[in-house]
């Protein structure tokens, strides 16, 4: 039997650049004399790029590495955000290259491009297409549920539960009655999202008052349930720092609420700097008999619920690439 990902959408795709592994990625957003930073710079190869492909594409048609051109074009138009470019790479191959072996891929790479354009229509038809068309059944969840999430943003609960039904079909878990109880559950918890926060006033660690209501209006907003005893919670942190620094000045606040127990002042301190999280924190020194962890029914950590500017829940429990592609999403709007 296939092993089942049981986890939140692990959703995400590398673009076609990749990544500068070296010393100067602490220089990668200073601004150099020109003007430019590297994500300019990156963004300007990736357009120069993208029109190469295009370009060998329309000449090779017959090409045995074809396929391959294809899917590096739509991960491509994907980074720069041009999605009807994608789109049309995508329909032209498969218009005529239904059976190529990489038609599975070209369908899987466009989804996941089109559930980053926030798009949600065009969303759920190419993840339906991939859904139908792959055996992969990790990919087929990760799909789904990201997808899921896109509806759940946009505050169709109807359509963000219609897709985990479509997973609830799936013949590996309606045919598990374990599998068919987790994700049962994942798309009942979606009863929570597009409710009102419930608002409190507290104190963060520095003695200041914490109102979010009024401190975060406005605002997107991730209220972060964490501890640092707690390996997971620190394990997703890196994910959870580069959104605020990609996202803060665009309206993204954070505030942890910290579970750790009485006396841990200090060891707080030490992993919000170790970590670099410069948002503010509330600590009770009460670990799982905190009143706000009550409140909230916290059973687990991380647990965290992501607000939107009008104060409603939009998601619960994002991991991974995902809190950046809600945000994304949602900043934009």
């Amino acid at each position: 039997m296939k092993k089942i990902l049981l986890a939140g959408a692990l959703v995400g795709m590398a673009g076609a650049f990749g990544t500068i592994e070296t010393v100067d990625v602490i220089q990668a957003q200073k601004k150099s004399e020109a003007g430019e930073t590297l994500k300019d710079v990156r963004r300007k190869h990736q357009e120069s790029y993208l029109e190469d492909l295009q370009s060998y594409v329309k000449k090779n048609k017959e090409a045995a590495d074809l396929g391959n051109a294809v899917i590096e074009l739509i991960e491509t138009a994907g980074a720069v955000e041009d999605y009807k470019a994608a789109e049309k790479a995508a329909e032209d191959f498969l218009k005529k290259n239904e059976e190529d072996p990489k038609a599975k891929t070209v369908r899987v790479t466009y989804a996941n491009v089109m559930l980053d354009s926030g798009d949600a229509k065009k969303a759920k038809e190419a993840v339906y297409a991939a859904v139908d068309s792959v055996d992969d059944i990790n990919a087929q969840i990760e799909m789904l549920q990201s997808l899921s999430q896109l509806f759940a943003i946009k505050l169709d609960i109807d359509s963000a539960k219609e897709a985990y039904d479509k997973i609830l079909e799936l013949p590996v878990i309606a045919g598990n009655e374990s599998y068919k109880s987790h994700f049962a559950s994942m798309k009942d918890a979606l009863d929570e999202v597009g409710g009102d926060f419930d608002h409190f006033t507290w104190d963060d660690m520095d003695g200041n008052s914490v109102d979010t209501k009024k401190d975060y209006k406005g605002k997107v907003v991730l209220i972060d349930f964490w501890a640092t005893w707690c390996g997971p919670c620190l394990k997703e942190m890196p994910h959870v720092v580069s959104a605020y620094e990609e996202y803060h000045d665009k309206g993204f606040e954070i505030l942890g609420i910290s579970l750790d127990n009485a006396n841990q002042d200090e060891k707080m301190r030490e992993t919000m700097a170790e970590y670099s999280m410069p948002w503010r924190q509330i600590y009770e020194g009460k670990g799982w008999k905190g009143d706000l962890v009550k409140q909230f029914g916290v059973n687990s950590i991380p647990h965290t619920i992501l607000v939107n500017g009008d104060g409603k829940i939009v998601a619960t429990n994002l991991r991974g690439d995902a809190l950046a592609r809600a945000l994304k999403i949602l900043l934009a709007e």
